[in-house]
């Protein structure tokens, strides 16, 4: 998409700064999490699991490729809907969910919705999840968000089945009652 190197590049005049050093200084070291960056060439995969994908280039997206590990990616987005490193209005618009329709075949979404960057909607058992899948050449991810149980799950799979990757994060972040 376009329109995130549009972002990108926003984001790199406004700060002076590329983009990885930008997302350290304004969102990863403020929330204390160290490791994750933006790849921009196969050399800087070398150390990074994407399933099948060993030749792929980070070229390919246009605003570079954000990688790092399984809990880092939970421990972002719990920490930016849960500390006040965003104010108050701009953390409520990320959540707020704009509907888009119903269940997705073939995936655990009963109800679907759109925030400012978040996938939001409910799970198979009712629970309201905040956050995002992500997929690629041989791999996919899912990082949410429950905020009914307080808790934040990331799951990574080999291969690009959606349905199983979302389902465990999921089933990780349900209330037990």
């Amino acid at each position: 998409n376009i329109g995130y190197l549009f972002v990108r590049q926003m984001i790199e005049t406004a700060c002076g700064a590329s983009l990885d050093d930008a997302l350290q200084r304004l969102i990863f070291h403020p929330l204390d999490i160290h490791g994750p960056r933006i790849a921009m060439t196969r050399d800087d995969l070398a150390a990074v699991a994407m399933g099948a994908a060993g030749s792929y280039h980070p070229g390919w997206v246009y605003h570079g490729l954000l990688v790092g590990r399984l809990d880092h990616a939970a421990l972002t987005l719990d920490r930016l809907l849960t500390t006040d490193l965003l104010p108050r209005h701009l953390r409520d618009a990320m959540c707020a969910a704009h509907p888009l329709g119903g269940p997705l075949q073939g995936r655990p979404w009963q109800t679907t919705g759109y925030g400012l960057g978040l996938m939001i909607g409910t799970g198979p058992v009712g629970q309201k999840v905040l956050g995002h899948t992500g997929g690629g050449p041989g791999s996919t991810i899912a990082v949410y968000r429950n905020d009914e149980s307080g808790c934040t799950a990331a799951a990574f799979l080999p291969g690009e089945d959606t349905n199983a990757v979302e389902s465990v994060a999921f089933d990780a972040v349900r209330p037990i009652f």
